[in-house]
């Protein structure tokens, strides 16, 4: 049986097979910095056969996309997964087995095939969105995307809510008004008053004026637009007020809210909500979920394997957390950010621009300031005081301490002070590694344990729960184009006056097919879960060796029945949501970043 160690508790013959161990380690993981489509963000050469997603991965793979084929099919989209004039043979799970040689080349063929450029110049219909959904059903954001308290909803439980932040005073750079506020809304209540009694918030892309001011072509457009939401006085309810298109107050247009659907401004109310709602794609794609998760996972796992011995505590802890990242994120890499990839087909922007915004902001993430704790009170919604209703913080504050709790009861068992923490030169090592090669800012001081713990939380928290958070929701929430979509279509957004007006926004068919596709698949693959500390490979043994893990009532189990406690308490939320957020359910949050 093998206990893990630290390097300054090794004998001689443990020190020399320690490095004899990290030798072959960095032969195998070795740095890039100029992956196609990924220039200058720091990524894995080649990924060794250890780390790719094991045989259940691809069998979750291929039923999604069997699925996907069958929805076509339903569709009259000709099948991608039989041969011409042939059935596919399906295995005992109903997965066709022309799928199970080359899978990944399977999945991008399906995902990316050519666009019609006729499908352009098409008229929209909302009927033609729907035809898209046969066999696979309509999400529920395509029966309710007109609402507004939905497109509030989305800034607290959606793909993307880790932007919504507390005012005090309104930004000079929106040009929202006291008459206008007043205006818009439906109830007795003044700007000042509710500024003055932490009532209001802004979701702000500013983020993405390099992406605005390089649009895709002459018919595609992303903005960069503020929005400005207010609880009502009793704190039951956010509701959006107004939305201004840019960030210059002088040469942009604000627009407030109108629910009344026969009053003029109703559809130009809309159109301002789908300018945020394409917005909020693509933040959410190229700075959230890719940058900011995919991203930081990769090069934590690089340095993870180059200055970890296999025989140290901290890499039994965290190897399994990134099951599958780097083979996902090659891919991603290849047909998702790529010059005529899914990304550049879908989206408002040019794809060069789009890709120096990925680089750009991965190299400016701040490890610390987005520890979900920090990132919360530093956007001022981390008390129920000021948001009674916040799914992702309070879903994600339970997931995050009971994290903490595991990772701080693993580190006594090896760190008996904060000596031993500042003696570990591996993790020393792996410190400045990531920091110099990893190119991650703002790294904590890890000198104690209390720090140690708060530097892996964040470590597991970004690989399993941030990711959970931002990447399943893309099936409920972002397969159906009217609902959010890549880009702003044509170039008539500033005179919508009808619901015709309005259509013309939407992406073509063909787009909105791509789209759903990409997004469904995205979403629906769901492999591991949080608290599978398994080796990769069959049999797929438990990683820990410690009998104080894995012994009953150990470390390990007492994790995961908190896990169970926190499903528990998670569901009987959902039970008054008028949302549900089933994101950040224990068991549908998995190990590691495989998708």
């Amino acid at each position: 049986m093998s206990i893990p160690s630290l390097p300054q508790q090794d004998d001689p013959k443990t020190t020399e097979m320690r490095k004899r161990m990290l030798t072959r380690e960095r032969k195998q993981y070795q740095w890039s910095y100029d992956l196609e489509s990924l220039k200058g963000i720091p990524a894995l050469k080649e990924t060794p056969y250890e780390v790719q997603p094991n045989g259940r991965w691809h069998k979750e793979v291929v039923k999604t996309v069997a699925k996907l084929g069958a929805n076509a099919a339903a569709n009259g989209v000709a099948s991608y997964f039989a041969g011409e004039g042939e059935e596919d043979q399906l295995d005992e799970d109903g997965v066709p087995t022309s799928f199970r040689e080359e899978v990944l080349m399977d999945i991008v063929g399906f995902l990316t095939d050519v666009l019609s450029d006729e499908s352009a110049r098409h008229s929209r219909k909302l009927d033609e969105y729907d035809q898209l959904f046969s066999i696979i059903s309509k999400p529920t954001s395509s029966s309710i995307f007109h609402s507004d308290r939905y497109f509030a909803q989305l800034r607290l439980a959606g793909p993307n809510p880790m932007l919504i932040t507390l005012i005090h005073e309104l930004p000079s750079k929106l040009a929202v008004t006291e008459v206008g506020f007043q205006q818009a809304l439906k109830y007795a209540d003044t700007l000042s008053t509710a500024l003055s009694e932490k009532r209001v918030f802004i979701v702000d892309y500013h983020e993405l004026l390099p992406l605005a001011k390089h649009p895709n072509d002459a018919v595609r457009q992303v903005f960069a637009p503020i929005a400005l939401f207010c609880l009502t006085p009793d704190r039951k309810d956010l509701l959006p007020v107004a939305i201004q298109y840019g960030q210059d107050p002088e040469k942009t247009k604000v627009v407030y809210v109108e629910s009344n659907r026969s009053a003029p401004g109703y559809w130009p109310w809309q159109a301002a909500k789908t300018i945020v709602q394409v917005a909020d794609t693509n933040h959410h794609e190229i700075l959230v979920h890719l940058g900011r998760a995919h991203l930081v996972a990769e090069a934590i796992s690089v340095a993870v394997h180059r200055d970890l011995a296999p025989i140290h505590p901290l890499y039994k802890l965290l190897i399994t957390h990134f099951e599958g990242t780097h083979t996902i994120n090659a891919l991603a890499a290849a047909t998702l950010i790529n010059k005529d990839g899914i990304i550049d087909n879908i989206f408002g922007a040019k794809i060069e621009w789009i890709q120096h915004l990925v680089a750009m902001d991965r190299h400016k993430f701040d490890f610390t300031s987005n520890m979900l704790p920090e990132n919360l009170k530093l956007r001022g919604v981390d008390t129920l005081s000021v948001l009674p209703d916040y799914p992702y913080r309070d879903d994600g504050l339970l997931v995050w301490k009971a994290i903490q709790e595991w990772v701080n009861e693993y580190i006594t068992l090896y760190y008996f002070s904060d000596a031993d923490v500042f003696g570990d030169k591996e993790l020393g090592s792996l410190l400045e590694t990531l920091e110099l090669n990893g190119q991650l800012r703002n790294l904590p001081a890890v000198s104690t344990r209390e720090a140690l713990g708060d530097f892996l939380t964040m470590v597991i928290f970004t690989t399993s729960a941030q990711h959970a958070a931002v990447n399943f929701p893309q099936k409920d929430h972002m397969t159906y184009a009217p609902s959010t979509s890549g880009a702003v279509w044509g170039n008539n957004t500033e005179q919508v006056e009808s619901q015709e007006d309005w259509l013309g926004m939407l992406p073509p068919k063909e787009v909105a097919r791509r789209q759903f596709n990409v997004l469904y698949a995205l979403g629906d693959i769901r492999h591991t879960q949080l608290g599978d500390y398994y080796d990769n490979k069959e049999p797929y043994a438990l990683i820990f060796q410690d009998p104080r893990v894995t012994e009953a009532g150990g470390l390990l189990e007492r994790f995961r029945e908190k896990l169970k406690n926190i499903e528990s308490v998670i569901n009987k939320r959902n039970a008054k949501r008028s949302l549900v957020y089933p994101y950040l359910l224990p068991s549908q949050i998995p190990q590691s970043i495989n998708i």
